[in-house]
């Protein structure tokens, strides 16, 4: 009939009686989590890449999509955010749901800067669309063109060489279209996984910063990486 299939929006959703409320609501989590998966996909079929109708950031990877987030993220961002261990090396979280809220709708205002000078972005999954962490890249000093950038995802998706795609497409954004000369990152001193993102996206150790953040009531060294616009890529 002409009509658009949106094949990502094709599913079944099994939900048993014991699965609605007295309220005739969904109330199990695993089909709350599927249509919210389907609503997704028909918002950005309609909206392209789940951005504002003016348009937005969208940065590709082998296996992921870096979109704008939009207000139903909260729950997905919510999942990975409240996770103890996601933030153990964090100087945010736990997140309450009334945080997770709040940094969506931040982040979601924070586009209307101008000129822009943060970039959250959620990351997905390029096949289903799944909401799975988030990335940013910040412009720190514009005259100097200097920017950093930072991480999170789900623990059911580490050790699977997303944490490297996200931080090279970072790294091609901030340098190629942004033109910022330098990019710097930094990472607890125990959280070895970051640094091995960071090292094979090509950022290159720079030092220890000695007490540089205070975490959980002590303060903490970092680690600090960067890459320069002249340094040599790392995409493979």
């Amino acid at each position: 009939m002409g009509a658009d299939l949106v094949e990502r929006a094709c599913r079944h959703v099994p939900l048993p009686r014991s699965g609605i409320d007295a309220e005739g609501l969904v109330s199990d989590p695993e089909a709350r989590a599927a249509i919210r998966d389907v609503l997704r996909a028909l918002a950005e079929h309609v909206a392209p890449n789940g951005e504002p109708a003016h348009g937005g950031v969208r940065l590709e990877t082998p296996d992921l999509v870096l979109r704008e987030f939009v207000p139903a993220d909260w729950e997905a961002v919510h999942a990975y955010a409240a996770d103890a261990e996601v933030v153990r090396y964090e100087l945010w979280g736990p997140n309450t749901e009334v945080q997770s809220r709040a940094f969506v709708d931040a982040v979601i205002r924070s586009r209307a800067e101008d000129p822009r000078r943060a970039f959250e972005l959620a990351v997905t999954l390029r096949s289903t669309g799944q909401l799975i962490g988030g990335a940013g890249l910040r412009v720190r000093d514009a005259a100097h063109r200097e920017g950093d950038i930072g991480y999170a995802l789900h623990p059911a998706f580490w050790r699977r060489g997303f944490g490297t795609q996200v931080a090279r497409a970072l790294v091609r954004f901030g340098l190629d279209e942004l033109a910022l000369h330098r990019i710097w990152a930094t990472c607890h001193c125990e959280n070895a996984a970051s640094a091995r993102v960071l090292a094979k996206a090509g950022f290159q150790y720079e030092g220890t910063l000695r007490a540089h953040r205070f975490q959980r009531g002590e303060w903490r060294d970092s680690l600090l990486f960067a890459i320069l616009e002249t340094d040599p890529r790392s995409d493979a």
